[in-house]
């Protein structure tokens, strides 16, 4: 991670992929491609953090250095953010959409029980709505 002049065009510009993500969730879900809905949901979600750390002056190429960050800010009360949202991502909690991500990208699962699907969708929804009121 990398500290550099707060850049909101550069935070704008993540917040519309985050969006643009979510839409392709969506796309996926109704075409019946659950395994490609967590990735987009994933991608949701980073590139709302890429987002914030863009507007908080900080820029990163690390997916858990991003995290992390942002995990950091909110212990340190530089950010007003419930955890919930970084254990929502984080790779070291089991079933975090990184986890899932993962799961899913790089096995030969295709298939998304409905439950875990609603779970994701959900989350990740909330997730970019939450990181857009702090951008």
């Amino acid at each position: 991670i990398k500290e550099i002049n707060p850049d909101l065009k550069e935070a704008k510009f993540h917040v519309e992929k985050a969006l643009y993500n979510l839409k392709v969730m969506e796309s996926n879900i109704k075409l019946g491609y659950s395994d490609w809905a967590v990735s987009s949901a994933f991608y949701a979600m980073y590139h709302s953090i890429l987002a914030l750390l863009y507007k908080l002056g900080y820029e990163s190429d690390n997916q858990e250095c991003s995290i992390n960050a942002v995990e950091h800010f909110i212990l340190t009360k530089k950010i007003d953010l419930d955890i919930k949202y970084i254990k929502m991502i984080d790779p070291n909690v089991s079933n975090s959409i990184i986890k899932l991500r993962e799961r899913f990208q790089y096995g030969a699962e295709t298939k998304v029980d409905k439950e875990t699907l609603s779970l994701i969708r959900n989350n990740a929804k909330e997730f970019v709505e939450k990181f857009q009121e702090l951008i």
